[in-house]
């Protein structure tokens, strides 16, 4: 409902009629919009999925592999505020943090992706139960870190665009 409320409001602003600036603002917010919409649809589908299988057939994860996915869901909720105090400040510098996490949150989901597989090698009954969804909830968990440090990218590029417009009229001086 919120992003409906906040298409229908950008919508109505005449993109035309912004400034380069304004206008990298609004495709910001549409785009951090949008990506929020669908992180809500991933976390609905985790939950559900969740339930249906823990829940209703009384399957647990290993303790290794609820660790994990905790771990996990930490990195995820702190990766979400760093990005919308992001989003709302433009810090360049925690762009820059949120950057490294993200990529710092990929090598951590790849490493527990491969020690789930390992205790499948291992025959560990409760991650052969489980595998299925541990290896579903990896994946969704990261798509939602690329979803939510997606803002990272806005105002990083939004550096290089003012590092090339200054380069260029530094440029246009010298001729």
């Amino acid at each position: 409902m919120l992003h409906s409320s906040i298409k229908l409001y950008l919508a109505q602003i005449q993109q035309n009629e912004l400034g380069d600036a304004d206008s990298r603002r609004w495709a910001e917010i549409i785009d951090t919009a949008l990506n929020l919409q669908q992180s809500a649809t991933i976390i609905n589908r985790m939950a559900t999925e969740v339930v249906k299988k823990i829940f209703g057939k009384q399957y647990f994860f290993s303790p290794e592999g609820t660790k994990e996915l905790n771990t996990l869901m930490e990195r995820l909720q702190n990766n979400l505020s760093l990005a919308m105090s992001v989003f709302v400040s433009g810090d360049i510098d925690n762009a820059r943090r949120l950057r490294r996490a993200k990529h710092r949150f990929r090598l951590l989901n790849q490493r527990y992706a491969y020690a789930h597989v390992e205790r499948l090698h291992k025959r560990n009954m409760q991650s052969l139960d489980t595998s299925n969804l541990h290896v579903s909830l990896l994946g969704d968990m990261k798509r939602l870190n690329s979803l939510f440090c997606a803002i990272a990218y806005h105002v990083l590029d939004g550096i290089s665009e003012s590092r090339a417009e200054q380069i260029n009229q530094e440029s246009d001086k010298n001729i």
